[in-house]
């Protein structure tokens, strides 16, 4: 074989589903080429049979089917023209984008500790609980441990004593 004659990927167009690869996205082209109906559509229930074979992690999503059939048409730009079992995805419909995702803008200056317990050292301070001094002590001890706690919950029981004592100092 010389050099001449060997396919670089480089030189290749780009994947449009990179995970079935380069032969899956051959055989999807051969698909368009395939002038009569009923051979395209027989060999379109094959290469779906085939991409899930090739990948068994899709077969635990519910409707798999449906999804790569989707990606089926994905992967022919939308212009493989077959009978499928689900109706045909529109191209608008994967080229727009999703809403943005509101984050919450509450910037607190504590964030190791827990909401619940910066609204009862608020209400504490403001006076408008009012506690004995047995309860007083268990909520100072309740605030005092919270990133003792939280260490603990993050790291799996397996807190860093000597960075929790230099905390507290």
């Amino acid at each position: 074989m010389d050099i001449i004659d060997m396919e670089y990927n480089t030189s290749q167009p780009g994947l449009i589903i990179p995970e079935y690869g380069r032969n899956v996205q051959k055989m999807v082209h051969h698909l368009l080429s395939i002038e009569n109906d009923e051979e395209r559509n027989r060999q379109a229930q094959n290469l779906i049979e085939i991409i899930g074979n090739l990948n068994p992690q899709v077969r635990d999503v519910p409707d798999f089917r449906h999804k790569l059939w989707d990606h089926l048409f994905i992967m022919s730009e939308f212009k493989l023209d077959v009978e499928s079992p689900y109706p045909k995805p529109s191209e608008e419909s994967f080229k727009e984008k999703p809403e943005l995702v509101p984050y919450p803008k509450n910037n607190r200056k504590y964030r190791h500790y827990d909401a619940v317990i910066l609204k009862e050292m608020n209400d504490l301070a403001d006076g408008q609980l009012i506690l004995d001094d047995m309860n007083l002590m268990a909520k100072h001890d309740l605030v005092k441990n919270a990133p003792k706690r939280q260490n603990q919950h993050q790291n799996k029981g397996k807190g860093n004593n000597r960075r929790r004592k230099n905390y507290k100092k």
